[in-house]
């Protein structure tokens, strides 16, 4: 989903940096927890444009809170974890952008 930035003053414009945190309790390596941070960033992208502009810091943050491990490939656990983080943070986005308290 694509917003129009009618309405943006344009102060906030070039202001606005989001931050978000994906948290599981799948047992992730430091590599795996950096690949679901990059596969979640697919859903800030789908709910912000532009999205990661030279001048913002957008950024994801994955923690591993263990034990679970599955008996899944690590590249299907990857996938799923991040595709579903993805899904999580978009709907996050869209739901909390229009109420969010812009000063």
């Amino acid at each position: 989903m694509i917003q129009s930035m009618e309405g943006v003053p344009a102060s906030l414009f070039y202001r606005n940096t989001t931050i978000a945190v994906v948290a599981t309790t799948e047992l992730l390596t430091k590599a795996e927890a950096n690949r679901v941070a990059q596969l979640a960033d697919d859903g800030m992208a789908r709910a912000i444009s532009p999205n990661h502009k030279q001048w913002d810091g957008d950024t994801i943050f994955c923690l591993s809170l263990g034990p679970h491990t599955s008996s899944m490939s690590r590249d299907a656990v990857v996938t799923q974890v991040g595709t579903a983080a993805a899904l999580v943070l978009q709907n996050a986005i869209i739901r909390g952008a229009p109420v969010a308290n812009v000063s």
